[in-house]
C-alpha cells in the first residue's frame, strides 16, 4: 500500500473534527500556511486537504451507517462533510486573524513604545518658564493618561482574540491549539510586546483607586461580551465560508442577515 493509501485509510477511520487535527498536524510540519500549500501544489486533487477531508467524512459514516436506508446515510454524509469543512475553514480563519492582528497592531504597539520615549524625553516642567509649568504640567498628565489609554486597548485587543480562540479551539478542535509556527510565532511577539509595554504603563501611570473599582465593576461583563461577540463573528465568518462552498447560499445569508439586525439593535 502507498504512503497516500495508508494516510486515506487512516482517515477513513476519524470523525471530522479528527480528520482536521490529523492535517493540521501535518500543517505544523512546515514554517507556515504558504508553505505547506507548496508541498501539496503538484500532488493529485484528492491530496488536497478539503478533499481529503470530504472524501473521509463521507467513508467513514458509510462506513459506520452499514444497512441503514440511503436518505438517512446521505443526511449524515452531508453534515460529516459540513462539519468538516467548517472546522478546516475556522483553522484557516483564526491563522488569518491571529496574522492581521498581531502585524497591525504589532505596529501600534511599537508606536506606542516610541511615543512613550518622548513623553519620557521632555520637555522637562524645570526646562520651562514659570508661567508655563502649570499648563505644561496638566498636558503631561493629560498625555501620559491618552498613552495609557492606547495601551489599555492594546491589550485588550491581545486578551479578547486569545480568549475567542482558546474558547473556538475547545467548542471545535477538542482543545487543541489552532495556530500555525508563523501565526504563532508572530503573535507571541506580539505578545511579549504588549505585555512589556502594559508593565511599563503599571508603573508610569498607575491606576486610580476609583479607576481600579470602576474597572473591576463594569469591565468583567463588558469584556466577557467582546469574546462571546468576537468568538461568534470568528465561527460565523467560516459558517459562511463552508455554506458557500457547500452551495446553500441561503445559510450564509441568514447568518448575514442576523448579523446586520444584531448591528441596528447595538447601534
Amino acid at each position: 500500500m502507498t504512503t497516500a493509501g495508508r494516510v486515506a485509510a487512516v482517515e477513513t477511520a476519524l470523525g471530522p473534527t479528527e480528520i482536521v487535527l490529523h492535517i493540521l498536524a501535518e500543517a505544523r510540519e512546515f514554517a507556515s500556511l504558504e508553505a505547506y500549500t507548496r508541498s501539496i501544489i503538484d500532488q493529485p486533487d484528492d491530496a488536497a486537504p478539503l478533499d481529503r477531508i470530504t472524501a473521509a467524512a463521507e467513508a467513514s459514516v458509510r462506513a459506520a451507517m452499514k444497512g441503514a436506508s440511503r436518505q438517512d446515510i446521505d443526511v449524515a454524509v452531508r453534515h460529516a462533510v459540513g462539519d468538516g469543512i467548517f472546522t478546516f475553514v475556522l483553522v484557516l480563519q483564526l491563522n488569518g486573524a491571529a496574522l492581521d492582528i498581531a502585524r497591525v497592531e504589532g505596529l501600534r504597539a511599537s508606536a506606542t513604545f516610541f511615543w512613550m520615549g518622548s513623553l519620557l524625553g521632555g520637555p522637562r516642567e524645570r526646562d520651562r518658564e514659570p508661567a508655563d509649568r502649570a499648563e505644561h504640567s496638566r498636558e503631561q498628565v493629560s498625555a501620559w493618561h491618552s498613552w495609557r489609554s492606547v495601551v489599555a486597548g492594546l491589550v485588550a485587543t491581545r486578551t479578547i482574540e486569545e480568549d475567542a480562540r482558546e474558547q473556538l479551539e475547545a467548542c471545535y478542535l477538542a482543545g487543541q491549539s489552532s495556530l500555525l509556527p508563523d501565526a504563532e510565532g508572530e503573535w507571541s511577539s506580539f505578545a511579549e510586546l504588549v505585555d512589556r509595554i502594559w508593565s511599563l504603563a503599571e508603573n508610569l501611570v498607575p491606576l486610580s483607586r476609583a479607576e481600579e473599582r470602576r474597572a473591576s465593576k463594569e469591565g468583567a461583563q463588558l469584556f466577557d461580551d467582546r469574546v462571546r461577540d468576537r468568538a461568534r463573528k470568528l465561527a460565523d465568518d467560516a459558517r459562511i465560508s463552508t455554506f458557500d462552498r457547500l452551495g446553500e447560499n441561503s445559510r450564509a445569508l441568514a447568518i448575514l442577515e442576523r448579523r446586520l439586525e444584531r448591528g441596528v439593535e447595538t447601534s
